[in-house]
C-alpha cells in the first residue's frame, strides 16, 4: 500500500471515531434469568426507533439485514437473535450495531432514486452505509465500538471474478484495513481516482448522489453488465460473504418472494466453489449433446437481414418506390440480438439418483455456450431444509458464466425442495442481473416435479409450484421443464421428458420454438 492509501486509512478511522473507542462490550448485555431471544428482539426494536427517529416495524428474517424507507421497515438478521453458535462473546454487541445501522438509514438516508439501476444502487449503498455510520458515531459516540465490531465480524467479502473494481471499492470504503494487496495492485489506478472523488468524504445526501454519478464513470464496462449482490450485515453467508438484498430500499411495502410464511421460509444463498477436475471428467461425455445445443443457440442468434430501412444512408436504387414504400435507405449489417439462457437444477434428495444425468446436462449447456460472445448462461440450483431448519437454499453456479462453469464439477446434495419459492427467488435475482428485454431469453428447469419440504407437501405444494412457474414466466420469460418423470405438463408450462441419448434433439426443438415466438 502506498502513502496515499495509508493516509486514506487513517482518515477513515478518524471519521468513524475509531480512535476513541472505549472498552469492548462485556460477555453479554443480558441476565441469565431472561429469555435472550426476546430481549435481543426488544433491544433491536428499541434501537431502530431511537436511532431512526421514528417508529418502524422490525422483522428478523435470517440471512440478511436491510432497511426499507417507504414505508419505514427494518429487517435484522434473525440468526443474530438465536445464533447457531452460542459461544460467541460479541453477539449482543452485533445486535446493537446492526439495529443502529439500519435505524440510521431511516434517519439519514433518502435512497438512490426510484429509477436507479443495479450499478447505481450498489455504489449508493457503499457510500451511504459509510456516511450513515459516521453520522451515528458522531451523534452517539458509544455506538462507534459496536459498529466497528460489526464491520470486522459481519462484512466478510471475497472479490469474485468479474467484479474486481466494485469489490475493491467496497473494501476501500467499508473495510480499508482488510484490502487484499493483490486486489489493490490490480485496481490501483481506479482506486486512486475513487479516493480523489471521495475526499473529503460525502456528508450530505446531495454529496452522495454527486459522488455516485462520478464513480459510475470509473466502473469497467464488463462489470456494468453483471453487478454483484451488495454485501450486507449477516451472521452467516455463502462463501463470498454476500447477503441477498441491498442495504437500502425505497419502494413501498409489498409481499416479497423471500418473506417468511409456511411456503416461503428463510433463504440461504450460496456461490458454488469451482471443481475443474470434476468438470473435465464430465465434459468428455457431454460433447455430443453440447454440439446439438450449440447449433440451436447459433440458429437462435442468426440475424434476419432487412433489404431496406426507414432511416440511414439513402439507397438510390430504391427511389423508384418512394410513392408506395418509405423504406428508401440501406440497411446496416445485422447484429445478433443476444441470447440469455438460464439453467435451473433441482438438487433435492429425490434427484440424487439422477445427479450424474443432471450434471451431464448442465455441463452440456456450459460447453455449448462457451465461446459464444452473444450468449449469457446463468446456472442456479435449489434445495430446501438443510441442517434440519425450514429454509430455501439457492446455489449460484454462474451469474452469468465467463468461460466453462467449472463449479458444475460437483453438485451439492440437498434435502427437500420448495420449487415454487425457489423459482420466484431466482426470477427476482435475474430481474436485477438481466433488467433489459432486448435479448432473447429462455429458462430450463431440470426437475422431477415432486415438491416436498417442511410445510410444503401435497396439492398445496403443487399449486404453489404452478404459481411460482407463472411468476417466473411473467418476470423473466419462457420456462421449459426438462423432467426425469412424466406428467410435468400439468404444472402449466412446456415440458420435455428426459430420455437417455436423445434429450438434446426434442429439447432443441422446444427451445427454438420458444425463442422464435
Amino acid at each position: 500500500m502506498n502513502v496515499a492509501y495509508r493516509r486514506w486509512l487513517e482518515e477513515a478511522r478518524r471519521r468513524r471515531s475509531e480512535s476513541i473507542l472505549g472498552e469492548p462490550f462485556s460477555r453479554g448485555l443480558l441476565s441469565r434469568a431472561l429469555d435472550p431471544a426476546a430481549v435481543r428482539r426488544a433491544i433491536a426494536a428499541t434501537l431502530v426507533t431511537l436511532v431512526g427517529g421514528r417508529p418502524a416495524p422490525v422483522t428478523f428474517e435470517a440471512g440478511t439485514s436491510y432497511a426499507s424507507l417507504e414505508p419505514a421497515r427494518v429487517n435484522v438478521d434473525g440468526e443474530l437473535i438465536v445464533p447457531p453458535d452460542n459461544l460467541r462473546r460479541d453477539i449482543d454487541e452485533l445486535i446493537v450495531a446492526v439495529a443502529s445501522h439500519e435505524g440510521g438509514h431511516l434517519r439519514f438516508s433518502e435512497g438512490p432514486g426510484k429509477k436507479a439501476g443495479p450499478l447505481r444502487q450498489f455504489l449508493y449503498n457503499v457510500i451511504e452505509d459509510e456516511r450513515v455510520e459516521v453520522a451515528i458515531a458522531r451523534r452517539w459516540p458509544a455506538l462507534a465500538a459496536p459498529l466497528a465490531t460489526a464491520r470486522q465480524e459481519l462484512l466478510r467479502v471475497d472479490d469474485p471474478v468479474g467484479a474486481k473494481f466494485l469489490f475493491a471499492l467496497f473494501y476501500l470504503v467499508r473495510t480499508p484495513e482488510r484490502m487484499p494487496d493483490r486486489l489493490w495492485a490490480e485496481q490501483k489506478l481506479l482506486l486512486e481516482k475513487a479516493m480523489h472523488i471521495l475526499t473529503p468524504f460525502p456528508e450530505t445526501a446531495e454529496q452522495v448522489r454527486r459522488a455516485v454519478r462520478r464513480l459510475e464513470r470509473l466502473v469497467p464496462r464488463e462489470e456494468r453488465k453483471a453487478v454483484p449482490v451488495f454485501p450486507t450485515f449477516a451472521l452467516r453467508h455463502g462463501p463470498d460473504g454476500r447477503g441477498t438484498k441491498a442495504g437500502v430500499r425505497t419502494r413501498g411495502r409489498r409481499r416479497e418472494a423471500d418473506e417468511w410464511s409456511e411456503d416461503r421460509p428463510a433463504v440461504v444463498w450460496t456461490d458454488a466453489a469451482p471443481d475443474a477436475l470434476g468438470y473435465r471428467g464430465v465434459s468428455a461425455s457431454a460433447q455430443a449433446e453440447a454440439q446439438t445445443l450449440r447449433a440451436a443457440f447459433l440458429t437462435a442468434l442468426r440475424p434476419r437481414p432487412e433489404p431496406a430501412v426507414r432511416r440511414g444512408k439513402l439507397d438510390r436504387r430504391r427511389l423508384h418506390a418512394w410513392r408506395f414504400d418509405d423504406r428508401l435507405f440501406r440497411s446496416h449489417r445485422p447484429v445478433p440480438r443476444g441470447l440469455t439462457i438460464v439453467l435451473i437444477l433441482d438438487l433435492s434428495g429425490s434427484m440424487h439418483a439422477w445427479f450424474p444425468t443432471v450434471q451431464r446436462i448442465a455441463v452440456a449447456f456450459s460447453e455449448a455456450a462457451h465461446g459464444l460472445s452473444h450468449v449469457r448462461l446463468h446456472v442456479y440450483g435449489h434445495a430446501a431444509d438443510g441442517e434440519g431448519f425450514p429454509r430455501t437454499e439457492i446455489t449460484r453456479f454462474a451469474t452469468p458464466a465467463r468461460g466453462p462453469v467449472t463449479s458444475l464439477g460437483s453438485l451439492p446434495h440437498g434435502g427437500n425442495n420448495r420449487d415454487g419459492h425457489a423459482l420466484e427467488l431466482i426470477a427476482q435475482d435475474l430481474a436485477r442481473r438481466e433488467p433489459g428485454r432486448r435479448r432473447k431469453r429462455v429458462a430450463i428447469h431440470v426437475c422431477d416435479g415432486d415438491p416436498s419440504a417442511s410445510g410444503y407437501r401435497g396439492l398445496p405444494a403443487v399449486e404453489a409450484t404452478r404459481k411460482g412457474i407463472a411468476t417466473f414466466r411473467r418476470t423473466f420469460g419462457p420456462l421449459v421443464l426438462l423432467g426425469t418423470e412424466p406428467g410435468l405438463e400439468t404444472l402449466g408450462t412446456t415440458a420435455v421428458l428426459w430420455r437417455e441419448g436423445e434429450f438434446a434433439n426434442p429439447l432443441c426443438r422446444v427451445l427454438q420454438a420458444a425463442l422464435s415466438a
